[in-house]
């Protein structure tokens, strides 16, 4: 935290840089003591709120807060509707509990995403990078979360149970709100993500991908 906001002062730029996907410095990376409770998430809004006052404000600044803001309305949510979240339809529709049904076509499908093996660049890369260090950027959660959800067509809650085995900064309230909020089962429609555009868009030149697949698996 002291280096992100007051060292380096990173947090002037985390609006333009937090879609990156890899490196360091892009993002507060603050989520893994948050979720641990080693980080209280009081003292991080103040720290910030410091910063704004001693020494500069801008869009960067209120992004941050704004992540925390969303971070807040997933537990309040999670307080709300309880074990809904953990539904077929979250807080939409009647309680289904059942464990998800997979033919075997998409138990193979559930398998090759999770090994980072689909054959889609973009997923393959984010997939492994979670593998292998249990962190993903929050544009790779999103999009890998799509990918599983509207082109396989495989039940929602599989890869939020599978993030919640694999991520240094789990936290229930906001892995299983935001699974649900791509799924259209949350507060809001479904987001569905154009994977070749958003690789365009956020690894124009391939960089990530090269650095995340022409490495030997771990």
């Amino acid at each position: 935290m002291q280096h992100f906001i007051w060292q380096s002062k990173h947090i002037l730029h985390y609006k333009d840089t937090r879609n990156q996907l890899l490196g360091e410095d892009y993002a507060s990376f603050l989520s893994t003591p948050l979720a641990a409770g080693s980080l209280p998430v009081r003292q991080l809004w103040q720290e910030i709120t410091d910063f704004e006052q001693q020494v500069s404000a801008n869009e960067s600044t209120y992004w941050l807060k704004f992540e925390l803001l969303w971070r807040e309305f997933f537990r309040w949510q999670m307080r709300k509707h309880a074990n809904r979240w953990f539904s077929k339809g979250a807080v939409k529709g009647a309680l289904d509990f059942a464990a998800p049904a997979l033919n075997r076509a998409q138990h193979l499908a559930f398998t090759r995403w999770c090994h980072a093996n689909t054959g889609v660049d973009f997923v393959d890369a984010n997939m492994r990078l979670l593998n292998q260090t249990g962190l993903m950027s929050n544009r790779g959660r999103q999009n890998v979360a799509s990918y599983l959800i509207h082109d396989l067509a495989i039940d929602w809650r599989l890869g939020a149970a599978y993030f919640e085995q694999r991520l240094l900064d789990y936290d229930c309230a906001s892995n299983w709100g935001n699974w649900a909020y791509i799924a259209g089962t949350g507060n809001s429609a479904e987001r569905q993500f154009n994977l070749q555009k958003q690789a365009r868009l956020y690894d124009a030149d391939g960089s990530f991908v090269r650095a995340m697949l022409l490495q030997a698996p771990s």
